[in-house]
């Protein structure tokens, strides 16, 4: 914290997470959720045949760390950047979503404005003509192999929503 021996307005703690809890900001006069676990869950949503469900909801690194190594991994399928996805085109498709943070929280006072269009953060997976592919809004498409399809939908069966 500010100090005499420490002037300075910043300042940064290393704080282990279980992800389980709650990190929390107790200020004087106020409190601030730094970030909430709910935030941290790794969720992966089916649509299929008019429907959404929910497949995977659960605080797993390793397996978000997958899932992003198969996306960052995947050979690009275009050189340019996505639109929104299109769902309406397809009637079967997953949506996963990885946390917003990866272990580290960064939390500012000042005051930040928001762009008024945020990019979509959801990567779609999808097949279209016996290939499958990852769309994620103002990124490159990118084209999975059957292996790499496979390791999802077998970590999907292994942690499937109850």
């Amino acid at each position: 914290m500010p100090s005499i021996f420490f002037p300075s307005n910043e300042f940064s703690a290393k704080i282990p997470w279980n992800g389980e809890t709650n990190i929390v900001w107790q200020g004087k006069y106020e409190q601030l959720n730094i970030t909430n676990s709910q935030y941290m869950s790794l969720y992966i949503f089916e649509f299929k045949d008019g429907n959404y469900q929910p497949v995977v909801n659960i605080f797993d690194m390793d397996g978000t760390a997958m899932l992003k190594r198969l996306y960052d991994n995947a050979p690009d399928a275009s050189s340019e950047e996505l639109m929104p996805f299109d769902g309406t085109k397809y009637n079967h498709y997953l949506i996963i979503r990885l946390p917003l943070a990866r272990g580290e929280f960064l939390y500012s006072t000042d005051d930040e404005i928001l762009p008024e269009e945020t990019l979509d953060d959801r990567i779609f997976l999808y097949q279209e003509d016996g290939q499958y592919y990852f769309h994620k809004q103002g990124q490159h498409l990118k084209k999975l192999v059957t292996e790499d399809v496979n390791k999802i939908l077998d970590y999907i069966k292994q942690n499937e929503v109850d």
